[in-house]
């Protein structure tokens, strides 16, 4: 019905009434058929009787304008307040629901705002830990390893504007950084910034899920206030070849060979491949010389006369591929290893002398060549690489 004011009882025309009419029904009109009866229908059942004629109308919504009988024309009297002041059940219910659902948001909100990485993300989350308390450090770098540890860290990032897609360059940036959060408190903050930074870097050029294992264990410790020291503490790959089984070691030659032939210029690719044909002619001078047949892709050389000579090719491949000073000196020090399981010191010894003009710094390789000067007979070089060790020596290279 359309809320009309009526000025007085005396203003009844019959446009007035047929507008009145349209929306207040009368009682036989109320009687006909009809669809079921919505909440506010409901409410309206209560019928008003006109004074004038004794027509039964519905009572209005409002209380603010006067009604007119739809039969007669004449003002109907005012309904009483307790009519139309309640609320059905239906809209109770609504508000009900209401309520809930924001008390919901809110519960949602503080937990939201309790839970980091939840709103913003895990980056902005694993950002904030450095704020955390930090415990004092408990190894003491003295004067000379802080010097030795800042040319380390600038070797490195020489490397990364050369190639920043270099894996083993990323990921030694990232563990040296980690280092010196632990030894520095003051500047924790800032190393382990910068570990994230070149870890993640590092993550988006994996080839293996040990290096994906590797690089998300260290993420862990660089998302950690405190960072674990046995963690970060781990050498490089300087010294002897890991002992593996044969089996393995042909797995792994089987689907490194796999992968050069989707990367041919891949001094990382190629380096490894000349470790593991190194580990293959290890084992078969030791009497090996069996494939396993579990794996069909493995590799089937059984000569220790070839394994040699695919290892020394593949790690003069690496040298022409190698981008960076990082690889060339990992390329170098496997051919010394090499040399070193052919029993010929002097090549080996002339391979470190290469890695040692590139990498004076790399007090292992300066230790191995002190030992093989040894061997060779020459007691001046031994004092000379010995000296080099120690002014270069740190709690771990990498």
């Amino acid at each position: 019905m359309n809320n009309i004011g009526c000025p007085g009882p005396q203003e009844h025309t019959t446009a007035g009434r047929n507008m009145v009419r349209t929306d207040i029904q009368s009682e036989k009109k109320a009687e006909l058929p009809s669809s079921p009866q919505s909440d506010d229908e409901t409410r309206m059942e209560t019928r008003l009787s006109c004074a004038s004629c004794g027509n039964r109308c519905r009572i209005p919504p409002s209380r603010r304008w006067d009604y007119a009988c739809p039969r007669c024309g004449h003002l109907l009297p005012r309904a009483p307040a307790t009519a139309t002041s309640g609320w059905s059940p239906a809209r109770w219910a609504n508000g009900a629901r209401t309520r809930y659902l924001l008390l919901l948001a809110a519960l949602f909100g503080f937990v939201a705002l309790g839970v980091p990485g939840l709103v913003y993300g895990p980056r902005v989350a694993s950002s904030a830990p450095e704020q955390m308390p930090r415990r004092a450090s408990l190894v003491r770098l003295t004067g000379g390893e802080q010097r030795n540890y800042a040319f380390r860290i600038h070797q490195l990032e020489q490397d990364v504007r050369r190639d920043g897609t270099d894996f083993d360059v990323l990921r030694r940036l990232g563990q040296l950084h980690l280092r010196l959060a632990v030894c520095d408190v003051d500047g924790r903050g800032s190393h382990l910034r910068r570990a994230r930074y070149y870890l993640r870097r590092a993550a988006d050029v994996v080839m293996s899920s040990r290096e994906a294992q590797l690089i998300h264990s260290l993420i862990d410790a660089a998302n950690s206030p405190n960072p674990a020291l046995d963690l970060i503490g781990m050498p490089g790959e300087m010294g002897p070849p890991p002992r593996v089984d044969e089996a393995v070691v042909r797995m792994r030659l089987g689907w490194l060979e796999e992968q050069i032939s989707y990367r041919p210029n891949s001094a990382r690719l190629l380096t490894r491949l000349g470790d593991n044909y190194t580990a293959l002619y290890h084992a078969l001078v030791r009497g090996g010389g069996r494939r396993s047949g579990r794996w069909p892709a493995e590799s089937g050389v059984n000569d220790a006369e070839e394994a040699r000579r695919l290892a020394e090719h593949d790690y003069g491949r690496a040298l022409q591929c190698a981008t960076t000073q990082e690889a060339r000196c990992r390329a170098l020090y496997g051919i010394a290893q090499l040399f070193r399981e052919t029993e010929e010191p002097a090549r080996a010894a002339t391979a470190l002398r290469q890695l040692l003009t590139l990498q004076p710094n790399n007090w292992f390789a300066a230790l191995e060549m002190s030992r093989l000067s040894q061997q060779l007979g020459q007691s001046e070089e031994v004092a000379r690489y010995q000296a080099l060790a120690d002014r270069w020596r740190t709690p771990a290279w990498m």
